[in-house]
């Protein structure tokens, strides 16, 4: 069943579920069943729009790239409801989050995602030029590993935000009995996770940076973040000068979620002193702008699939099978 959008005017969309959203039963796998989302009160989705009944952001906890495709959602006043996946190892490959199931179809990648989604929004592009996808690109690459060591490599940003995320995942009996084996870092380490995670860093920030340990990252970080701040300082604010944000800049906003925010899931700044260290004004204000332009990004369990159901398909051909055809809208490169 497909039901239309309802379309106020209004010029964007802070998008909330109502509490009779969380009373709709909910699908078991792919069985088809009653809805699980309404359309919400203010959309900036077209009028035409037909909304499937099944819309389900699958995410992992402290992605950034997670809380991009959600803040655009909500932005759009797009209607959704979010399924945690503990092991991202059950998504066909390559095992990209987040990923959209939009009725039948599945769409992995935030950039892919928000291509896919905003054909169905009033306004400009997404990505309205070719330097906007450049610019998340580079968001969502470079500038992600530095975000990425920041969160897992730099002690004290360990210590301020991924530490908790790892310790929840150990019982206390166990660090506290083998601390040389389960303590946070040791445990890292001791199942390679450190290791893939520096492998992915060292192909994108240079050897004589990474040389220079923590301070030197930092100190990239910092004028990174400076070099967008003068693109901040340009504008009118958003990176491109556009009037609405484009792609770019909800790649951002999610890369600022995890140095200076909580993740949408409350976990701790990875870098909390960034923006005074660089002296970014305009960044600290681009931040609190998206983040009131979405109403905050908080997977809670109010828009959670509740454990136990799940709208992934099991099967990995099965996954493949509903990804969009190439040359479609938001479709992955072959």
């Amino acid at each position: 069943a497909m039901r239309r959008a309802r379309h106020p005017p209004v010029r964007r969309a802070i998008g909330r579920l109502r509490r009779s959203q969380l009373d709709a039963p909910l699908l078991r796998g792919t069985t088809p069943g009653p809805p699980v989302v309404q359309a919400v009160e203010a959309s900036a989705m077209k009028a035409d729009v037909e909304l499937p009944d099944v819309i389900v952001l699958f995410v992992v906890r402290s992605s950034q790239f997670c809380v991009k495709a959600a803040a655009y959602m909500l932005d759009k006043g797009i209607p959704f409801r979010y399924q945690y996946l503990a092991d991202p190892g059950v998504l066909a490959p390559p095992a990209t989050v987040p990923v959209l199931r939009w009725g039948d179809k599945l769409i992995p990648d935030s950039q892919k995602i928000l291509e896919f989604l905003h054909q169905f929004v009033e306004g400009a592009p997404i990505y309205p030029t070719e330097e906007a996808k450049e610019l998340d690109s580079f968001l969502g690459s470079e500038f992600n590993q530095h975000v990425q060591y920041m969160s897992w490599i730099d002690d004290e940003g360990f210590e301020s935000s991924m530490k908790g995320e790892v310790e929840s995942a150990v019982p206390a009996v166990f660090r506290v009995l083998c601390p040389c084996c389960c303590a946070p870092r040791a445990l890292l380490r001791n199942l390679g996770y450190e290791k893939k995670i520096m492998d992915k860093i060292v192909k994108y920030l240079p050897e004589e940076t990474l040389a220079g340990g923590s301070a030197a990252v930092r100190e990239s970080l910092r004028n990174h973040l400076k070099e967008l701040n003068a693109r901040l300082e340009r504008s009118n604010g958003f990176l491109l000068g556009t009037s609405e944000p484009t792609g770019a800049d909800y790649g951002l906003f999610g890369m600022l979620s995890r140095l200076i925010g909580d993740s949408g899931s409350g976990l701790g700044p990875a870098y909390p002193g960034l923006v005074q260290e660089a002296q970014c004004e305009k960044i600290e204000e681009f931040f609190s702008m998206m983040n009131e332009r979405c109403g905050g990004v908080r997977f809670t369990d109010d828009l959670g699939i509740p454990k136990g159901e799940t709208f992934l398909p099991r099967s990995v051909d099965e996954q493949i099978a509903m990804r969009l055809p190439a040359g479609e809208v938001g479709a992955m490169e072959a």
